[in-house]
């Protein structure tokens, strides 16, 4: 590493540790951009990020350089679920449906990343679908239950399942009576 890099670091490091976030996060921009194999200055860098998607950068660009990176593997489902509020609030449902869909392919378990998904997506069904899920994990979610009732009333009654209208609706034909026992039988 150059001296330039070295000093770079040490600044950035003191800023870190003095709670300089905002200095912190530009000086390891500036080292990733110097030296984009830096894989501890990606992971500062993800680290003092205050956007969620340069927090999601900077944790890619680490485990680009080491798939393996426990660090970076344990913070990259809460990184992308965050990047993905950060998509839906700024009104980008493309990139928030795509973000928190991976979000719950990481960790399915993350009830938030199903709510959210559901509220990003046009299509009711799939919408009842991820508020299930979230149910499924959690029977009392408040959330889950509140945006299946909205969606329901707006969906109104759900069909009846096939054959049961004909059922209903259809009266039924006397049914034919079996014919007499022949005569002479059991006799």
């Amino acid at each position: 590493m150059s001296p330039k890099l070295v000093h770079l670091l040490r600044e950035a490091m003191k800023a870190a540790h003095g709670g300089e976030k905002a200095r912190a996060h530009a000086l390891f921009g500036e080292i990733t951009e110097r030296d984009p194999r830096n894989e501890a200055a990606w992971l500062w860098y993800a680290s003092t990020a205050e956007k969620p998607v340069d927090a999601l950068i900077g944790i890619r660009a680490t485990l680009n350089l080491n798939a393996s990176n426990p660090t970076a593997l344990a913070a990259l489902p809460q990184a992308v679920f965050r990047a993905g509020v950060e998509a839906a609030r700024a009104n980008d449902r493309a990139a928030a449906a795509r973000l928190l869909t991976e979000a719950t392919e990481l960790d399915a378990t993350n009830e938030a990343a199903w709510l959210w998904r559901a509220g990003v997506t046009d299509d009711p069904g799939t919408a009842i679908t991820f508020l299930e899920q979230v149910l499924k994990r959690n029977p009392a979610s408040a959330q889950a239950k509140a945006g299946l009732a909205k969606l329901r009333a707006r969906l109104g009654p759900a069909p009846a399942p096939p054959g049961a209208a004909r059922c209903a609706s259809t009266p039924r034909r006397p049914t034919t009576p079996s014919p007499p026992p022949a005569r002479g039988a059991g006799r």
